[in-house]
Formats: C-alpha cells, sequence, structure tokens
C-alpha cells in the first residue's frame, strides 16, 4: 500500500508542476507540500459499470507487462493511467514523466510499461510524444 500512495504523491506532484530535474548546474530541490492519498475501496458490486472494455485492455496489458502494478486495485491502476495521460496533455515530456514515476520506486521497464499502456488505451493522441521524449 505504501508504494500505491508514493506513486500517486509523485503523479500528483506531475499534474500539478512540479518537477525532479533541474538545470545542469542546480541539485534537485526536495518537494515542500504534503499532499494526502487516501484509496478509495473498490466498489463491491461486481456489474462495475466503470470497468468498459478500454479499462479491461488496460489492466490485463498493464498487469501482464509490468509486474509492479499486479497488486494494484482496478480504480488505483485506471487513476495512474489518467494521470500519465494528464501530464502529456499538461506539456510534459515522457522523459520528465517517466523519471518522476521512477523515483516513486517503479523500474525503468514498468515506469515506460504504464506510460505507454496508458497512452494506447486513453490517450493516443500523446503517442508521438510519448515515444520521442
Amino acid at each position: 500500500m505504501r508504494g500505491i500512495a508514493t506513486l500517486m504523491l509523485v503523479c500528483i506532484a506531475i499534474l500539478t508542476g512540479c518537477t525532479t530535474e533541474a538545470a545542469p548546474s542546480q541539485a534537485v530541490p526536495e518537494p515542500t507540500a504534503t499532499v494526502t492519498v487516501t484509496a478509495s475501496p473498490e466498489p463491491s458490486d461486481t456489474s462495475q459499470p466503470w470497468m468498459d472494455d478500454r479499462n479491461k485492455i488496460y489492466l490485463n496489458q498493464l498487469r501482464e507487462d509490468a509486474a509492479f502494478f499486479t497488486g494494484f486495485p482496478d480504480a488505483t491502476a485506471i487513476e495512474l493511467g489518467h494521470m500519465v495521460c494528464d501530464a502529456f496533455d499538461g506539456g510534459l515530456s515522457g522523459f520528465r514523466i517517466k523519471k518522476v514515476i521512477e523515483k516513486a520506486g517503479v523500474s525503468h521497464k514498468d515506469a515506460v510499461t504504464l506510460m505507454g499502456t496508458a497512452v494506447a488505451a486513453y490517450c493516443i493522441q500523446n503517442l508521438e510524444k510519448a515515444m520521442y521524449s
């Protein structure tokens, strides 16, 4: 659960404009804001109306290719995918997004998998940004 909270905090930092990159001669500043993330429980209703085909495909692919995310609740994993897309839509580069995700303890492979799977499922318009940044 700690890994989920850490990754969510990092994604929130991406979306709010925080960065882990510094100019070549500057040290990387530590974040000064405190954010509390509370995981929402999974819906107990087995019909799960929010679980459409796009979400199912995204979750299956993410969990098949990225071991880090196998234990994440469905809603949390989907939210992370949308956060990646929001970061791209906000003008952040794929390199910057990947570095922030990695700083949360996610391996390079799993960070790239999260980004690629999210873009393919939720924001295909960002494919070029994801591939060439």
